[in-house]
């Protein structure tokens, strides 16, 4: 069997049974810890601010494909409209992809039940812009002057748009992507950021299930595995012993 193959399998298998083993042992216990999280305080922080002016906040997804940041992003909506629900601020979502506007009401409005506001909801603020997305986002965020701007899922180019437009009004923003090209521009202008999988974590923090557990530590493990890997194999390599490299690459 090809050498690279082999490794393949084996981080394959290994996060596998860690996904199970986390899983399992989350049904077992209960508990799941993970630190705190910046960006979700801040969150909260921009939707009291929002509340405080009588200003509405603002949410997009971006305009990437439908992928597993989009479950992730869900988490954190239903999060953040939970809080909008209970201080009675508006929330205006602005949608790309036709697919998510049924799921996004439905979270949207799951999040208002459970606070007893269904009554406030706003459904027309709910607002699918298709292709026409990034003007329309900005011409949002500009008439309503929103005091929080928070964009989380596959973001592209559309993110430094929602930034500068959100940056004219003072609004507190919240950013998250797994889209590595994307993130310094996010961190420049943000207040708080979730980075890469602090999105998957944020998410099983707030609504844990042995999926989400089982995923963010078989995530962890594989990370520690990885860096220590890099590390024999630059030592390997400085002593002039390329055999990790060539079982690896191979």
């Amino acid at each position: 069997m090809n050498a690279g193959v082999t490794v393949s399998f084996i981080v394959f298998a290994l996060f596998v049974g860690v996904f199970y083993y986390s899983g399992a042992r989350f049904k077992q216990t209960g508990k799941f810890s993970a630190r705190k999280f910046e960006a979700l305080g801040k969150m909260e922080e921009a939707i009291g601010r929002a509340t405080e002016m009588g200003k509405p906040v603002h949410w997009s997804y971006g305009m990437g494909a439908f992928d597993a940041q989009y479950l992730a992003a869900f988490v954190l909506l239903e999060y953040a409209a939970s809080l909008c629900a209970k201080y009675d601020t508006r929330m205006i979502v602005s949608i790309a992809l036709p697919e998510v506007v049924p799921m996004t009401e439905e979270v949207i409005r799951k999040a208002y039940i459970e606070q007893g506001k269904l009554d406030t909801l706003h459904t027309e603020d709910v607002r699918f812009w298709g292709g026409s997305h990034n003007p329309a986002m900005i011409g949002t965020i500009s008439r309503e002057q929103v005091a929080g701007n928070f964009m989380i899922g596959s973001l592209f180019h559309e993110s430094i748009l929602s930034i500068e437009a959100a940056a004219r009004y003072n609004a507190i923003q919240v950013m998250g992507t797994q889209n590595t090209h994307q993130l310094p521009f996010i961190a420049a202008g943000c207040d708080a950021i979730f980075i890469g999988a602090e999105m998957f974590a944020a998410a099983a923090q707030l609504e844990p299930t042995p999926v989400r557990v089982g995923s963010v530590w078989a995530a962890d493990v594989l990370n520690v595995v990885f860096v220590g890997l890099m590390i024999i194999g630059a030592l390997l390599v400085t002593a002039g012993n390329t055999s990790l490299k060539t079982l690896i690459l191979k």
